[in-house]
């Protein structure tokens, strides 16, 4: 005697007798929903045909594919006087020596480290230390203990006993007040 448990609708698993032990378990694909059915349609989607659509050879490149569009274009951007500009591009761009520059095998291989600075007249490259910001460790990370020390030394000793008296004033009850009021 067989036993069938039905579990979800699409799965179906077939228990052998009394033992527990499954037997065979299979899979079938309910219908597809009709409003998905119709999106579907609406956007175009197709199914894939498995593994032979995923490792079908892809048609050759044509010259359009190639060419770049006018959206596809690099920005030109100049920050600084000596920024290559939109004109020196297309003058590169015409006469082949874009690629070069974009390879790499241009004159300048490293430039200074900042526009004011000059490279070293016999073409070293040169390694400076990093400059150390305030307030910040060996690591890079801010300090807290410097942060505390600068926030004590902020707060003066004076104010703190100002606003202590302001606070003592303010939470003594005061009949006298009400008293000359009525006197008045």
């Amino acid at each position: 005697m067989t036993k069938y448990i039905l579990s979800t609708p699409p799965l179906v698993v077939k228990m052998a007798g009394w033992t527990g032990k499954r037997a065979n378990v299979s899979y079938s694909k309910p219908e597809e929903p009709a409003f998905l059915k119709r999106f579907k349609e609406q956007v175009g989607y197709k199914e894939d045909r498995g593994l032979s659509d995923k490792f079908a050879v892809m048609p050759p490149a044509t010259d359009d594919d190639l060419d770049d569009k006018e959206d596809e274009l690099p920005q030109v951007v100049s920050l600084h006087a000596d920024d290559l500009t939109q004109e020196e591009y297309e003058k590169l761009h015409a006469e082949g020596k874009l690629s070069e520059l974009l390879k790499g095998t241009h004159e300048e291989v490293q430039g200074p480290k900042q526009r004011d600075e000059e490279p070293p007249a016999d073409g070293r490259i040169l390694f400076r230390k990093p400059t150390k910001r305030s307030g910040e460790d060996k690591k890079g990370r801010l300090d807290p203990k410097k942060l505390k020390r600068e926030e004590k030394d902020e707060k003066p000793e004076k104010k703190y006993k100002d606003k202590r008296k302001e606070l003592q004033k303010q939470k003594l009850l005061s009949f006298n007040e009400d008293e000359e009021d009525e006197e008045d």
